[in-house]
Order: structure tokens, then C-alpha cells, then sequence
């Protein structure tokens, strides 16, 4: 996060902290960290790693794994009384991607958290909240 982002939600948190406990029923939040894994190959290659002019030399032998890095996001929800199941999205999210989340999940957490009917949906400012068709979505 960015010094502003972190100013921006130092400055949400002190102006809510005296909220009662009413105000909190009320909202669903939202978020989806991008994670990262290693996912080895059953492959393992012996690498032999030789300096100059060291042929003679007793040898060393390395185990090196073929590894693939992949990526993903969970998005998740949570409100004052609870949290909902997560969704995986393989890659990178867009807004398209976002919606079908959002169709998928926010309205059954919703009835399973017991939120009021006047319940509040926050997310953060992120591109794919502030698209056109995302905007229109909700």
C-alpha cells in the first residue's frame, strides 16, 4: 500500500472508532489479495555447478526441481456477524471477472450472515470497482 492509501485508512479508522456496534451490523466487506505459489514438477535434474579450472576436483552434485510459479486471487466478505466462503479466481481478476464474483457470492452471504435489509456493500477503490459496468452491476 501506498503512504496515501495507508493515511486514507488510518483516517476511515479513527473517524468510525466510537461507531456503536448498530452501525457495524449494517456492512459487508469485501476483499481479494493476489496470491502466489511454486508448484514443482515429480522432475528433479542433478546439476553439476563447477568453478575455472577446478575439472579434477571431487564433484558436487545439486538437486534442482523444475518450478512454475502461479497466481491467484481469493475473494472473501465479512460483516460484524461473520464470513462468508471464499471465491478463487485464477490469473488476473477484471471486472468481468469481478461481477461473476459478485453474482456468485455477495447475495447468498448476505442471507447466510442475516444481514438488516439495508445492508451497506464497502470495497476498496480498486479499478475494477470503479468500472462503468461494475458500477452499473451494483
Amino acid at each position: 500500500l501506498s503512504e496515501k492509501h495507508l493515511q486514507m485508512r488510518l483516517n476511515f479508522a479513527k473517524e468510525h472508532v466510537y461507531k456503536l456496534t448498530a452501525f457495524w451490523k449494517h456492512g459487508l466487506w469485501t476483499d481479494k489479495p493476489k496470491m502466489s505459489y511454486l508448484a514443482t514438477t515429480a522432475l528433479v535434474t542433478l546439476v553439476q555447478w563447477r568453478k575455472a579450472n577446478t575439472a579434477f576436483q571431487e564433484r558436487r552434485w545439486y538437486p534442482q526441481s523444475s518450478m512454475e510459479a502461479a497466481a491467484f486471487m481469493i475473494w472473501g466478505c465479512f460483516a460484524a456477524c461473520g464470513t462468508c466462503k471464499l471465491a478463487v479466481v485464477k490469473g488476473r481478476m477484471n471486472s468481468v471477472q469481478y461481477q461473476k464474483v459478485l453474482t456468485n457470492n455477495v447475495a447468498l452471504s448476505v442471507c447466510q450472515l442475516g444481514l438488516d435489509p439495508m445492508w451497506v456493500f464497502q470495497q476498496d477503490n480498486d479499478p475494477k470497482h470503479r468500472s462503468k459496468s461494475t458500477r452499473s452491476w451494483v
